[in-house]
């Protein structure tokens, strides 16, 4: 009777093993996929060159609203900044532009390109 119950806690013992053994090859390999998916986004970042972090930053969008340049943060819909500039105090090839709106990436950028407008 000793002997079968060593040889059922054995087996036992073996097949919790293998379980515990096939849940961390599971785990294991769901780790790699996801590195590999890690990498190839990287790599499609850097292909449209922007590095990881940077492709992740807020993108400001500089336009005209009611004759006035209005700053939006992450889309046109979502208003940043609304500024005293109007079209009327800066020159008519700035106006185009902001007409068709202008991209920029950080916050330094918009306040440089507003100082450009207000002087």
């Amino acid at each position: 009777m000793k002997l079968r119950n060593s040889v059922c806690f054995l087996l036992l013992s073996l097949a919790i093993i293998c379980l515990l053994g096939a849940s961390c090859f599971k785990l294991n390999s769901e780790n790699y996929e996801l590195r590999n998916q890690l990498e190839e986004s990287k790599k499609t970042v850097s292909a449209i060159g922007q590095t990881p972090k940077t492709a992740l930053k807020t993108i400001y969008y500089l336009s005209l609203k009611n004759g006035y340049v209005t700053v939006y943060k992450g889309s046109l819909e979502s208003i940043y900044l609304s500024t005293d500039i109007s079209k009327e105090q800066i020159p008519t090839s700035i106006v185009k532009e902001l007409e068709k709106g202008i991209n920029v990436t950080d916050l330094k950028g918009v306040y440089d390109y507003l100082e450009s407008c207000s002087s």
